[in-house]
């Protein structure tokens, strides 16, 4: 073999690499690199514009094979990748550029927003994969395994916060839920039906089983048999869950924003724009006088009997009045007084009673005009605004111990809340 000085350039032709084309590497064609008797092809090929590492074939990097490139071509047909233990490092403010004309580029905004930063093209997630923040797996929980999961240990860890930041009033952010009722997506031929619901918050909790036990939803619906256009008759629904397991139905608002509640109205607290409400109550026995569903006649000492129960959430009683109509007229007049006992849920009948209270008005020898209603009040020494509680029940007699027959109505209370 051939020598230069002392060395020796090969032992052999195996020992020699070559190009294995007419002219050399000379060109711009790829061609491979072989040993001297041509036994042997290498897996590199060389041309003066470019260089190839053929299929399959690694491109190792350390003194310890530590890390290497493929493309692998007859197994999964993939870039592989397989850094040393210290993973791959794009250093800070470097683009992870994708596209011909670099369209989309990936990076860690170290010197700006010091967050990684997706530009250039929307983020697609395919079907059936999900995206987790806060954990390093989906969980099973409110009977599905949902797609996008939000999960943690504190309230801030597990929490969804929308804003919009504007000067525009009418501007808001919102969570929009959108019902297409063709099977395609996108596809906005097919018109949703009456009663077919569109969206529905819920809320699960668990049970020492699971968490796939609902307490409450709110659901919004199609409340329209006539659907258009443009036209969407709506309502909605606030369900609850009893102790049973069972879903029901507790408010429903229509699409003519009526609002029918299936349980008993608890009032607490003072309603906006409502300091008090006047309540009427009538009693039993009653006789018609003239259009008036009026209790019996009363003179001479003779009374009429009221009940009623006073409301939730009520803070103190303002004043009661008794509605009634005079129906005979004399010298002597009339004189009304009021006696009353009072109880609530399990206790005596009378344990707080009270009687013959004057009435600040219809006092004998007062001039009233027969044939006319009045409302007056009962006097203020009455005890019964600082006895009852609500829920209390209470039971009213009016009794006229003068000689002019009169016909009591029944009587009104304002409740201040």
């Amino acid at each position: 073999m051939a020598a230069l000085g002392s060395q020796t350039i090969a032992a052999s032709y195996e020992q020699l690499l070559h190009v294995d084309t007419d002219g050399g590497g000379d060109t711009t064609t790829l061609v491979p690199i072989k040993d001297g008797d041509n036994g042997t092809t290498f897996c590199l090929q060389l041309a003066t514009t470019s260089a190839l590492i053929v299929d399959d074939a690694k491109l190792y990097f350390g003194t310890g094979s530590d890390a290497y490139i493929e493309y692998d071509e007859d197994g999964t047909d993939t870039w592989d990748f397989s850094p040393p233990a210290g993973g791959m490092k794009i250093l800070d403010d470097k683009k992870l550029v994708f596209g011909t004309d670099s369209d989309a580029s990936f990076e860690y905004d170290e010197d700006g927003a010091d967050n990684l930063s997706i530009a250039g093209a929307d983020v697609s997630i395919a079907n059936g994969i999900g995206l987790i923040v806060g954990n390093t797996a989906q969980v099973a929980m409110g009977e599905v395994t949902s797609e996008v999961q939000i999960l943690g240990t504190t309230e801030t860890d597990a929490c969804l916060a929308i804003g919009l930041a504007s000067t525009t009033d009418a501007l808001s952010p919102s969570l929009k839920f959108v019902k297409g009722a063709h099977a395609t997506i996108g596809n906005h031929s097919v018109t949703v039906a009456d009663n077919e619901e569109l969206g529905k918050i819920q809320a699960y909790g668990s049970d020492a089983t699971d968490s796939d036990t609902l307490s409450s939803e709110i659901a919004f619906n199609i409340d329209d048999d006539g659907v258009g256009t443009g036209t969407l008759g709506g309502e909605i629904l606030l369900k609850t869950s009893g102790t049973d397991g069972t879903l029901d139905t507790a408010v429903t608002i229509d699409n003519s924003q009526n609002v029918t509640i299936a349980g008993n109205l608890s009032v607490t607290g003072t309603s906006p724009g409502v300091s008090s409400i006047e309540m009427f109550y009538y009693g039993y026995n009653g006789a018609p006088f003239d259009m008036y569903a009026a209790l019996g006649a009363i003179e001479d000492n003779s009374s009429v009997y009221m009940s009623g129960i006073a409301p939730t959430g009520f803070s103190s009683m303002g004043a009661m009045y008794v509605w009634w109509i005079k129906t005979q007229d004399s010298s002597n007049g009339l004189n009304l007084q009021t006696s009353w006992d009072m109880a609530s849920d399990g206790q005596a009948y009378a344990i707080h009673t009270q009687s013959d209270v004057e009435l600040t008005e219809a006092d004998a020898g007062e001039d009233f005009d027969q044939g006319k209603v009045y409302r007056s009040e009962i006097g203020q020494d009455i005890t019964l605004d600082s006895s009852v509680a609500a829920g209390d029940v209470f039971g009213i007699s009016i009794k006229n111990t003068g000689p002019d027959n009169c016909y009591v109505i029944g009587i009104s209370i304002v409740w201040a809340f």
